[in-house]
Parts: structure tokens; sequence; C-alpha cells
């Protein structure tokens, strides 16, 4: 089972008071899974994206002085784009990643919350 969470359940952000411990809770959800789950041989784990191309984030992406501001912040300096969710994804859906854990956050942010 793989799980969508976020890099604000992870991080706290200001004026984001309801969507990072909702997504905090997913978090906690993939870890409780993962206990319960795992001896009967189900992993349960979580992506965390960061910011990714999306209809709901077109305004981020097309506002310009936004981007000039928020994209010193990403160490990969970009922001996401949908494809880059798809190496997790396979792992996680995968036997590659029946031995790499259960429960586990998996976060694909182009690296921001090791800048953070």
């Amino acid at each position: 089972m793989i799980l969508v969470g976020s890099v604000r359940g992870e991080i706290g952000l200001g004026n984001y008071t309801a969507y990072c411990p909702s997504k905090g809770a997913v978090h906690l959800l993939a870890k409780s899974l993962g206990q319960e789950w795992g001896p009967h041989k189900i992993n349960v784990n979580c992506i965390a994206p960061g910011v990714f191309r999306s209809e709901i984030t077109r305004r981020v992406f097309e506002d310009e002085a936004f981007n000039k501001m928020v994209l010193p912040r990403f160490p990969i300096g970009r922001l996401g784009e949908p494809e880059d969710l798809v190496g997790a994804l396979l792992l996680l859906s995968s036997k590659a990643s029946d031995w790499t854990t259960t429960g586990s956050i998996v976060v694909v942010d182009g690296w921001f919350t090791a800048a953070w």
C-alpha cells in the first residue's frame, strides 16, 4: 500500500495549519499500519511529495517572483514535475521494495527538506 502524504507532514508551515497536521497523520498511519500489517507481508509506505506541477499549483509555477524567491531553496534547482514521482512509486510498488522497509516516508521533494 502506498499512501500519499506531503513534505508539509514533516515540516510545518504557517498558514497551512490544517494541511500540515493532516499530512502528518497520513505519515503516522503508514508507520502504524506498517507495524500492524508487516507480519502479514503487507508493506505500507508513504510518499511525501514537495511542490509538483499540477493544475492546483499552476499559478505557483507561473509566478516569476515566487519562483525567484523559492527556487534557491531547492538544491536541485527546480520544482517537481509529475514524472519525478515515478521512481519512488515504481520502487514501492515492486518486489524491489520487499526488503526495503514498511512504514517509511519516502520524501520526493527536489532535496528541499535536506536544505531545511
